[in-house]
């Protein structure tokens, strides 16, 4: 087994997890009695869970889809989102909720334009539109990505790791960002900061 991760509400406990094969589930226990109540397999990695208002958010880094979201209840697959391609990889690797928006951060590479992965960050309805993507070109030779995601009074706060190309070399620092996050909007405000 690679990752596995948990979320619950006081009815159900969720699993999820990753083999090194690149085979993943979700599956869906009674908190009470420990009966399976559904499951779902998937060929990505399944990298983080988030839980809110009967829906369970799963977070994927391969190449079937970013992000996919569940009928907490019965494990039906409402909505998932594939913004990217086998050539133009995408990948989640942190979610977070607030302001009712879904917020996704990872990375995403267009390999016809860049050489390395660039910071990610896509805000969606909870139902599954599309409300704001912030695609941030990096000039780090070893990419860069979100490795984690949070609300905070109005506004997703993420930070994550790029390869550095000044001393010490190619080490990792954080960089911090925070989008502010209005329910409809076209694109997003920054405010950024890099930690040594």
């Amino acid at each position: 087994m690679n990752s596995a991760l948990l979320t619950a509400d006081s009815r159900v406990t969720y699993l999820a997890w990753s083999a090194n094969n690149g085979k993943a589930a979700v599956v869906a226990y009674d908190t009470n009695t420990g009966h399976l109540r559904w499951q779902s397999y998937v060929d990505d990695q399944i990298t983080d869970l988030a839980l809110t208002q009967g829906w369970l958010y799963v977070a994927k880094a391969g190449g079937e889809s970013m992000v996919s979201a569940y009928a907490a209840s019965s494990g039906l697959l409402r909505w998932q989102d594939h913004p990217g391609t086998p050539a133009a990889p995408f990948k989640a690797l942190a979610l977070a909720v607030g302001g009712n928006q879904l917020f996704v951060g990872g990375s995403a590479l267009h390999p016809l334009h860049e050489s390395s992965s660039n910071f990610l960050v896509r805000a969606y309805t909870l139902g599954g539109k599309l409300l704001w993507a912030d695609d941030v070109p990096t000039q780090a030779l070893y990419g860069a990505q979100i490795e984690s995601i949070g609300w905070s009074g109005g506004f997703a706060v993420m930070s994550g790791t790029s390869g550095r190309l000044t001393q010490p070399y190619y080490s990792n620092y954080w960089q911090v960002q925070a989008d502010s996050a209005p329910s409809v909007r076209a694109s997003s405000s920054r405010a950024q900061s890099e930690l040594p």
